[in-house]
């Protein structure tokens, strides 16, 4: 380091060392706190956070600070949770739920559940990603305190949006709860963060805390607490799970967390397999010098890498050569890659096409190895079924409307649908006349399974056209609706 430390000596000195031995001295300090659940599964299905600038990459214990903030600069993330969630959630709403038997004004609110112009439908897609992603998200219905001095006409209620309105709350914002012996929701508390503009224009940020029982709503914002009346004598927030809840607590963990976590361990792999690729993985070529080349040790700077060549002492007749790293560790690496990105499969209950030969498989042979797939996606219908059973029973207590007979059927066929093989189904089912009834829902099927791809809107309208045929509910000759398949000349 030079006589008494000489700064200079030392910078000058530290400018000589190998590599090696900068790693050694100058290593990275691990600075990374502990990675918040709920941050991490958003950050894994948006691809944000420490995805985006790197730190969710763990620095190796011999890694130079500067060496690790460029392997953050040149990290990249490849998305498993994503495709997953989309998988799982996707196939549900190909088709727009199945509601009937509703009033004009639930109509009016399906299409618009927040004042955003958000859709039922579209609100439900959001909450049923967020249900998967967290294991449980929550649905609260709420609705502006009315003046009950004055009488609210239909107009006012249609002008002014004088209905409930619905937002998400997810397991993060849940501040305490309370449930029965028999698991009812008796007591939930939690937070949200608002921002409003004061008189002098200036943006205020604050946060809300809300707390509900069956018979008081208490908003607090910082010192200010309001304490209104709950109406409904429910509380109206509605847990969306993301599979079947089997556990007894209200917010269970979430499915997808292990899977967010091997994805991040894949970010970190891949990061470090690219730093090893780009610091060693480049040959270097050698050349032999013998006594008899005119050759001066010492003379000339040794220079190496993958434009100039490393000189050595070498016997008569070596030949010049090029040395690369051994490719053991790489491999090593890639084969971890690999595994976990086949575990993702695995708890995902899909298939890992990318390594499986799919030639010569059936469709039935297809269909039986997406059953478990199947079987997860239907436990999340079912459970967007029953909650927005529950949502027009809450709206029904704000509003005293009449939804005692809504029907809302949620798709339950989540694979290709053959539109001829529908067909062939159908007519074979018309001719057996099991009861008007039956034909009728049998015909709204053939209309959905022929006209997926055409706006949801039109199809109800052609539904409805159906309902009104006088021989809507009759069934057909078999030989009046048999469909030929096409074949090749």
């Amino acid at each position: 380091m030079g006589a008494d430390g000489d700064i200079a000596v030392y910078t000058e000195s530290e400018k000589t060392m190998s590599e090696t031995m900068k790693m050694i001295m100058f290593n990275a300090p691990f600075t990374a706190d502990y990675i918040n659940k709920y941050e991490l599964l958003d950050d894994s299905y948006r691809g944000t956070g420490g995805y985006e600038d790197g730190t969710y990459l763990i620095s190796h214990p011999r890694e130079k600070g500067d060496k690790y903030n460029r392997r953050r600069q040149l990290a990249y993330y490849t998305n498993y949770v994503k495709p997953v969630v989309d998988a799982q959630v996707n196939p549900i709403f190909k088709q727009e739920p199945n509601r009937q038997n509703t009033s004009e004004e639930y109509n009016r609110f399906i299409n618009d559940v927040d004042g955003n112009n958000t859709t039922l439908t579209r609100f439900m897609k959001k909450a049923a990603i967020r249900a998967k992603l967290h294991g449980v998200e929550f649905i609260v219905m709420d609705m502006e305190q009315l003046d009950t001095s004055r009488v609210i006409t239909k107009k006012d209620v249609e002008d002014n949006r004088l209905y409930p309105y619905l937002y998400l709350i997810s397991p993060s914002q849940i501040c305490d709860w309370a449930t029965d012996k028999f698991g009812k929701l008796i007591y939930i508390k939690y937070s949200i963060e608002n921002t409003t503009i004061n008189d002098k224009g200036d943006k205020e940020e604050y946060t809300e805390t809300y707390s509900w029982t069956t018979t008081v709503c208490t908003k607090s914002n910082g010192s200010v607490t309001e304490t209104f009346e709950n109406t409904i004598g429910e509380i109206p927030v509605i847990p969306l799970y993301g599979t079947v809840n089997n556990s007894s607590d209200l917010i269970p963990q979430s499915d997808l967390y292990p899977i967010a976590r091997t994805n991040l361990a894949i970010f970190n792999a891949t990061s470090e397999l690219r730093e090893r690729q780009r610091a060693q993985a480049f040959s270097v070529m050698t050349y032999p010098v013998t006594e008899d080349d005119d050759y001066e040790s010492g003379a000339d700077t040794m220079k190496y890498g993958t434009s100039d060549c490393l000189l050595y002492r070498g016997d008569s007749g070596s030949a010049p050569d090029f040395i690369t790293p051994p490719s053991g560790p790489s491999e090593t690496l890639l084969s971890e890659i690999s595994f976990m990105i086949q575990q993702i499969y695995r708890m995902a209950c899909l298939k890992d096409n990318t390594t499986v030969s799919q030639y010569n498989v059936t469709g039935i042979a297809k269909e039986y190895d997406n059953q478990q797939l199947y079987q997860v996606i239907l436990e999340l219908a079912q459970g967007l079924q029953q909650t927005e059973y529950k949502i027009a029973h809450l709206f029904n207590m704000y509003m005293n409307d009449k939804l005692d007979n809504i029907s809302i059927v949620y798709n339950n066929q989540f694979g290709i649908i053959d539109a001829t093989a529908a067909l062939n189904n159908a007519t074979q089912s018309l001719a057996l006349n099991i009861s008007p009834e039956f034909n009728l829902q049998v015909k709204k099927q053939v209309i959905r399974a022929v006209l997926n791809s055409v706006d949801s809107n039109l199809v109800e309208q052609i539904i409805e056209d159906l309902e009104n045929q006088a021989d809507a509910r009759n069934p057909i000759e078999q030989s009046q609706g048999k469909v030929i398949q096409p074949t090749r000349n």
